[in-house]
């Protein structure tokens, strides 16, 4: 039960019941907690599920792995539980190698993820991004750049990142996935 209410489903009418039906549909079938927060919004949630279905559907500049790389160590770094566990468990879905990846990132733990060092500059960077934007630097770009990423990939870091920022926000306010 969250501790800020939304719409239940059997309430939704009109535009937020056409949204909740689009969402299942492009979901199979599940509507995500974290949808059900924006349902006093209807134009935020249609926003947001076009961001999140681009985050975690449709092609980029970094991978699907990547972008969960990056959500599961934002989640961690946030100690949101919600997006901690559903973030772990979709990277230890694309395949064994991940799987410890996954649960390395799950705490926070650089240092034993079995990662490239050019990722671990793109989570190091994504801290930064999460913990003190403020105080990123032409230089640590740079040696982004220098490590291989390209302007794209750096830039859609930057999107995932905040993205995730945002829904650790939200998830946390709402209390949903506390009692995960």
């Amino acid at each position: 039960m969250p501790r800020i209410a939304w719409v239940e489903d059997v309430d939704a009418t009109g535009e937020l019941a056409r949204i909740f039906a689009a969402a299942r549909t492009s979901l199979g079938g599940d509507l995500h907690s974290i949808l059900r927060t924006l349902s006093f919004r209807p134009d935020f949630l249609a926003a947001f599920l076009e961001m999140y279905m681009a985050m975690i559907r449709s092609p980029g500049a970094l991978s699907h792995a990547q972008r969960q790389m990056v959500a599961t160590y934002v989640a961690a770094l946030n100690r949101c539980r919600y997006c901690r566990n559903n973030h772990t468990r979709v990277l230890a879905s694309f395949g064994e190698q991940y799987s410890e990846t996954a649960n390395a990132l799950r705490s926070a733990d650089l240092e034993s993820a079995p990662i490239t060092p050019a990722e671990r500059l793109l989570l190091e960077f994504t801290g930064t991004l999460t913990q003190h934007g403020y105080r990123i630097s032409d230089e640590q770009v740079q040696g982004l750049r220098d490590a291989g990423w390209t302007d794209a990939q750096i830039a859609e870091v930057v999107y995932a990142g905040a993205f995730m920022n945002m829904v650790t926000r939200i998830a946390d306010a709402f209390g949903i996935g506390q009692d995960a």
